[in-house]
């Protein structure tokens, strides 16, 4: 790789001094019809040199890779509420994205993205919810939440502050969500060297979430604690990118943009 980098460094060298000598020859007196021919041929070489990506067309490539931070998961896992007694937790967004060379830096291509996030786990004393709500009632909406609040107004409605038995009982729970999506992609690439390219790209994709509650709350109550957090079913992502290969077909890559799921993205590259 190293022969190939000085061998085309060194084109580049002598495509510029041509360039030039031929400029300076030209502003010095006419030139003949020959030499016209020539500054045309080394005017197309060095535009060939400049956006040489011949081999992108036609390619078949894949990037998988993990996206930071992963903006809806960081939300369920970092929900707040009472009777916290562990904290949420959530994957990066893993993605696969497979892109077809259409043209010499034009690619397409549709990608594949999956997480998962866990609110934090909450364990009650039925006891001392029962308590708390027959002694302030209302007022249990403001703190523990409305969704909450009316729960326990249904559990505990029927009984009395001052008459209620200790049953001793707990309960306690957290909801994992699990989100899949698929989204297509459009991008633009650039080649500065054999072993390096930029790119710019957009997707546009749709979010399918699955949720799972586990232990023993209530899904409505699970439900009204996830209620606040943004999670869109349309995705977004508008990103530059660059891509370095270690070899003709594998490489790294790493990217950056503006988007409803993550912020950046790195990962490995398979170029066939």
């Amino acid at each position: 790789m190293n022969t190939k980098k000085t061998i085309e460094t060194s084109s580049w060298i002598k495509i510029s001094l041509r360039f030039f000598i031929l400029m300076i020859l030209s502003n010095s007196f006419a030139l003949t019809s020959q030499a016209q021919d020539n500054v045309v041929a080394i005017l197309e070489e060095l535009s060939d040199s400049l956006n040489k990506n011949s081999n992108f067309q036609g390619s078949h490539n894949f990037y998988l890779g993990a996206g930071f931070p992963n903006k809806v998961g960081v939300g369920i896992a970092g929900l707040d509420a009472l009777g916290v007694v562990e904290k949420g937790k959530t994957s990066p967004q893993f993605t696969f994205l497979y892109e077809y060379g259409l043209k010499k830096d034009i690619g397409i291509g549709v990608q594949f993205g999956y997480f998962q996030a866990e609110t934090p786990k909450l364990a009650y004393d039925l006891d001392d919810l029962g308590i708390l709500e027959s002694d302030l009632g209302a007022e249990v909406d403001q703190i523990l939440g409305e969704d909450l609040g009316d729960l326990l107004g249904g559990l505990f409605g029927g009984l009395g502050g001052g008459g209620q038995t200790a049953t001793g009982e707990k309960i306690d729970g957290f909801r994992r969500t699990k989100c899949y999506s698929i989204a297509g992609s459009f991008a633009y690439h650039y080649k500065l060297a054999d072993w390096l390219e930029a790119y710019s790209a957009a997707l546009v994709g749709y979010n399918h979430y699955v949720k799972e509650d586990n232990g023993s709350l209530t899904d409505d109550l699970l439900e009204g604690l996830t209620t606040n957090v943004n999670a869109p079913v349309v995705s977004y992502f508008a990103k530059l990118g660059f891509r370095a290969l270690i070899n003709d077909k594998i490489g790294f890559y790493g990217e950056a943009g503006y988007g409803n799921m993550t912020i950046v993205n790195v990962g490995l590259s398979v170029k066939l």
